[in-house]
């Protein structure tokens, strides 16, 4: 059996990374203010994690 590395990232870490990097890039690509950016980026964030965590509350019920 395969053993995990400790420095694998869990889907939660992975879900983080995700927004992080991708909302910053959307804040960068559309926005041209700084308060814009930071804004667009904080609520493009929450809206990535809370999607991704509802999509997967919904999942949990059904077997693999």
């Amino acid at each position: 059996m395969a053993r995990v590395s400790d420095t694998a990232m869990t889907h939660f870490q992975a879900i983080l990374f995700f927004a992080v990097v991708i909302s910053v890039a959307f804040a960068f690509m559309t926005k041209r203010g700084r308060r814009e950016r930071l804004l667009y980026a904080l609520w493009s964030f929450l809206g990535f994690v809370l999607i991704a965590v509802a999509i997967g509350w919904l999942l949990f019920p059904f077997p693999r």
